[in-house]
């Protein structure tokens, strides 16, 4: 539906869900365009692109909801700070997904400060989508466009 949204009206009328989508949409779309610019125009289509889609908009969608909030809350609460993370289910640990479970580096866990303006949004998808996880999901496409 994100990468054909024409298939979003079926679902458009309905206001709880379309909140819930429209700020779906936008990880998801920085997670497809990093993809394609990286692995090709079709690598969204390519086997592993699902997985690599999914590790890489979940973190989009974090950093998106902590700019979001730092944002909201600037002026009343300048003090605050804001930050983000993703937890990954088999390392128990909050992280960046760069590397597979079984040899995450210290660099990227715990919880990060969210991109400051939306160019901060497309690099950090674009070093998700370098990282050693994405790249082994997107071996195939890559093995295919060489």
């Amino acid at each position: 539906m994100y990468l054909h949204p024409s298939k979003y009206i079926d679902i458009a009328t309905d206001y709880s869900v379309r909140g819930i989508e429209d700020q779906l949409l936008l990880a998801v779309r920085i997670a497809a365009l990093s993809l394609e610019s990286l692995y090709g125009a079709k690598a969204t289509k390519q086997p592993g692109a699902r997985a690599a889609m999914l590790e890489t908009a979940v973190v989009v969608n974090a950093a998106w909801s902590a700019y979001c909030l730092r944002r909201e809350f600037k002026d009343k609460f300048p003090e605050l700070g804001v930050v983000f993370g993703a937890y990954d289910l088999i390392s128990g640990h909050v992280r960046l997904p760069l590397s597979p479970p079984g040899q995450i580096r210290e660099q990227e866990k715990g919880l990060f400060a969210p991109p400051k303006d939306p160019a901060g949004f497309r690099r950090l998808a674009l070093k998700i989508c370098k990282g050693q996880l994405i790249r082994s999901l997107m071996a195939p496409a890559r093995r295919r466009a060489s």
